[in-house]
């Protein structure tokens, strides 16, 4: 099979090499040039070994401005976008193995080899490298990420990397000698969306533990059916109220530590519960703020276990920022995000829908709590607007503005009043946030449709296992991984579950408790 595949690239060089020699030679000799810089990359890495590795820093120097100034010592270095827990630079590609292999001396237990088997090739192809550097950085990995510029013309360098915002192109002499330049220094000011990120946005998540016996003696009181006894020990029939949609395994402390790497621009949390704190979080660490639903919600709609009518009161969260992003506790931010990922600089949301409309029909008993939610909430947008909203939003964290939910609030008061007496899922609910919402700011100019690379792997679904690993191997900017449904989720799913999630997100966020994390 390897004979055949390479006999059909040269056929292949052929038919080009006639149809189309100007096409064919800009080829051959960008192979050439190619290889041409990979060989003086390697020369450069060769002169350059044994370079002193990093020391500490002095006291008082953030974790940044030290690797940047220990990093500049050496070379040369264009600072693309820094904040206290990532830094962004660009450096010339002839630079990049040495810079790496310095990296690898003063970090050894970073995961990179720029001389390991195969290394080469592959990190000299790549538009970016990314690495933790153990700093201290507030308890998490100072992310360095590393965009080598090529010269292409005298004076013209270029990048690889298509999501260069910044300074995909850069000109004159900024890679000629060692020493930091920065983007902001050389454009004179910042972009328009850095600027505006220093705008507050704030995360929250709703959570609920089954094993907390306060709540596990509410559910029982309240649970279609009447209490549990010994004749009716059952599970609830039916998704609304099954135990599988309140199963705590463990995700709210690694979804917590998913915004805290990946998202670390986020102002402060809030957890919207009716549960006690669990035992690993330090409610007295900054960032957090834990809020009952009591706090919140009206004394006569509780107790609540109803997921659309707690969404409805996210708005009311006290000292809540403008801008924030909610999250289920089964979301995962995967990899690094800007604050442009959910907000754009005229201050609108992201709305991440699916793509293809499934919303449709009146609503049916026994059909999904979700649809039957979207088709009310459809229903008023068609009232109020004259259009079917039909796509529903993706299962990926939710962009969302304090001032269109209370604009909706106060339009939609009755009809929102009307069904939040339901304490469990019920067919005349509306999902204000992961479905009313994103239609009707797109209708009234508050948002704009945004891309989505996510991964929804469920438990009842015959490939979770192959899921999980796709997900271990992409990168894709979230994750869901879903325990909804009426039937139990099949043996091995917690585990399997925990074990991924403990290769994610190994490192403790400052919130959690020392003690606690060590003892597990």
């Amino acid at each position: 099979m390897i004979w055949l595949r390479s006999m059909r690239r040269v056929a292949g060089y052929a038919r080009t090499a006639v149809n189309d020699p100007d096409a064919f030679r800009r080829a051959l000799r960008n192979q050439v040039d190619r290889r041409a810089r990979l060989r003086a990359m390697l020369r450069a890495a060769a002169e350059r070994r044994g370079l002193p590795p990093m020391t500490a820093a002095p006291g008082g120097m953030s974790a940044a401005d030290h690797l940047l100034a220990a990093m500049s010592g050496h070379f040369p270095v264009l600072e693309l976008q820094r904040d206290p827990h990532a830094v962004h630079v660009g450096v010339a590609d002839v630079d990049l193995l040495p810079l790496l292999q310095w990296l690898k001396d003063s970090f050894p237990e970073i995961a990179v080899d720029p001389f390991g088997r195969a290394s080469c090739a592959r990190l000299v192809s790549l538009p970016v490298v990314k690495l933790d550097l153990p700093l201290s950085n507030g308890g998490l990995p100072l992310q360095l990420t590393v965009e080598p510029y090529t010269e292409i013309a005298p004076g013209k360098w270029t990048s690889r990397n298509p999501r260069n915002r910044v300074m995909r192109n850069c000109y004159g002499a900024q890679f000629a000698a060692p020493g930091l330049r920065r983007a902001t220094e050389i454009l004179q000011a910042p972009l328009l969306w850095h600027q505006r990120a220093g705008r507050p946005i704030d995360a929250v998540f709703t959570w609920v533990d089954h094993q907390d016996q306060n709540w596990q003696a509410m559910y029982q009181a309240h649970r279609p059916g009447g209490p549990l006894t010994a004749a009716s020990s059952s599970p609830v029939a039916g998704d609304a109220a099954s135990v599988t949609r309140f199963h705590n395994n463990e995700e709210l402390r690694y979804a917590l530590r998913a915004v805290r790497r990946n998202l670390p621009w986020i102002n402060r949390i809030h957890v919207f519960t009716n549960c006690r704190p669990p035992h690993w979080l330090d409610l007295g660490r900054e960032g957090i703020n834990w809020v009952d639903h009591r706090d919140v919600i009206p004394e006569k709609f509780l107790p609540t276990f109803n997921s659309h009518v707690i969404e409805s009161y996210l708005h009311h969260l006290p000292g809540l920022a403008e801008q924030f992003v909610y999250l289920n506790d089964d979301v995962f931010v995967m990899r690094p995000l800007e604050p442009a990922a959910f907000f754009d600089t005229s201050y609108r949301s992201a709305a991440r829908l699916e793509g293809y409309g499934v919303v449709s029909g009146p609503v049916r008993a026994g059909d999904p709590d979700y649809l039957n939610a979207a088709r009310n909430s459809q229903a008023l947008l068609r009232r109020e607007f004259g259009f079917a909203a039909t796509e529903l939003h993706n299962h990926v964290p939710f962009a969302l503005l304090r001032s269109v939910l209370m604009q909706m609030e106060e339009r939609f008061q009755d009809d929102i009043d009307r069904f939040r007496a339901n304490r469990f899922r019920g067919a005349e609910d509306l999902n204000l946030v992961s479905f009313l919402y994103h239609h009707y700011a797109l209708a009234e100019g508050h948002a704009f449709s945004a891309s989505n690379s996510g991964l929804l792997v469920k438990c009842n679904e015959f490939r979770w296992r192959e899921k999980l690993e796709i997900a271990q191997r992409r990168e894709l900017d979230f994750v869901c991984i879903n325990e909804g449904g009426a039937d139990a989720p099949p043996p091995g799913w917690h585990d399997e579950v925990r074990r991924c999630l403990d290769r994610w997100f190994p490192h403790p966020a400052p919130w959690e408790h020392q003690r606690a994390t060590a003892a597990e």
